[in-house]
């Protein structure tokens, strides 16, 4: 099973958050009748019983992550202060990523420019620190699978350009799990034993 279908199949994620996870994938993928299915969830968490964790989730994801909506309908969804500022507990979870989306872009802005030929390394990994909110954490583990979807498709000028998420378990505190991507410009696969956990 793969790190996409565990998400989708957690019971931890509320069944609307999940499907907008998985319909934000799709559409990034290129299923363009994704569209259609977001515009329908965005229906349903639009509504007044909808559940405002649920509803602030979503809408930070699909601000994040989906160009395809705009913030007007997403603007009563709490992810976002009176002010304009990121709801307080989506900053940590915002940090995070935007770390990640840094260390990978960097990793092949290197690759990608002779001036550090020879002077990338064959690998590289990044991994995030959990988050206290379990949905939180459900959405670094999405962002993972993402991120590799979306540079892969910057970089598939580059044949032997690998791009996995992963997922490494503290060794002294096993319900810690701490979300991440491996990336390499030699074709290398993931390997756990080169993550210093």
């Amino acid at each position: 099973m793969n790190e996409m279908n565990e998400l989708i199949n957690s019971s931890e994620v509320p069944v609307i958050l999940k499907s907008v996870m998985d319909n934000v994938k799709s559409y990034q993928e290129g299923n363009i009748n994704a569209k259609g299915i977001i515009g329908l969830l965005l229906s349903k968490l639009s509504r007044p019983n909808s559940d405002s964790t649920v509803k602030m989730f979503a809408g930070y994801l699909l601000e994040k992550f989906y160009k395809g909506v705009s913030k007007g309908k997403i603007a009563g969804f709490g992810h976002r202060t009176e002010d304009g500022r990121l709801n307080p507990v989506l900053q940590p979870i915002d940090a995070r990523i935007n770390a990640l989306k840094t260390e990978v872009d960097t990793y092949y802005l290197q690759t990608d420019n002779p001036v550090f030929q020879g002077n990338t390394h064959d690998f590289d990994y990044f991994y995030m620190e959990p988050v206290e909110n379990p949905l939180g954490n459900e959405v670094l583990k999405f962002t993972t699978k993402f991120v590799c979807i979306r540079t892969q498709e910057d970089k598939n000028k580059l044949p032997n350009t690998v791009l996995e998420p992963f997922v490494v378990i503290d060794p002294q505190k096993t319900e810690i799990k701490r979300y991440g991507v491996w990336m390499s410009s030699k074709g290398i696969a993931f390997d756990e034993s080169k993550i210093r956990k």
